[in-house]
């Protein structure tokens, strides 16, 4: 077979993808439904879909689903909002201040790992079970990846870029640990 005969490999339109996609939801809808009335599956921990569509959507009209619901996106936005202030801020100085990312970086790898679902008893105890309990796990959750978002976009840019932004003024003229003793800094006699 040589490389003439083979025909290059179009991408799928819009329409077919998204019928695809659907097709397969309904495909897995379908199995769901099955393995429950068949007697495959329990009912009681994987009810039929036909059900769970009917339940979603008397949910969706309870005003309590609602309350719940609009309390747990409030808690969403403002942990977000918090985890970026205080994120963008601290990856900011960690990526441009080597010492301090230095002295800090065993501390940042401790806490990183932990999940902040672990986190929800220990944070009961501590704060208590309301809007401030989510709001702690949510910023949390969020404050790892956009600090090192923010440390690793830092770092990544161009050095030409930065010596560019030096060359008009912005930022000390080299790196040296004290400033104000650098031979750049000191006037010419």
């Amino acid at each position: 077979m040589s490389a003439q005969t083979l025909s290059p490999v179009r991408p799928a339109s819009p329409a077919t993808r998204w019928s695809r996609r659907a097709a397969g939801a309904l495909a897995f809808a379908a199995l769901i439904e099955l393995l429950s009335r068949t007697g495959l599956a329990d009912p009681e921990f994987l009810p039929p879909a036909s059900e769970i569509v009917v339940r979603a959507v008397t949910l969706l009209a309870d005003s309590a689903f609602q309350a719940h619901a609009l309390t747990s996106a409030l808690a969403w936005a403002i942990g977000l909002c918090l985890a970026a202030v205080l994120a963008v801020p601290l990856g900011l100085l960690l990526g441009s201040v080597p010492i301090i990312d230095a002295a800090t970086r065993s501390v940042v790898e401790f806490l990183r790992p932990i999940p902040s679902v672990a986190l929800i008893p220990l944070v009961a105890l501590v704060i208590g079970t309301g809007l401030q309990h989510r709001v702690a796990l949510v910023v949390y959750a969020s404050l790892w990846p956009i600090l090192y978002n923010t440390m690793y976009g830092l770092r990544g840019v161009d050095p030409l870029a930065k010596e560019s932004l030096r060359s008009y003024g912005f930022g000390p003229p080299c790196r040296c640990c004290c400033a104000s003793a650098c031979p750049a800094r000191r006037p010419s006699s």
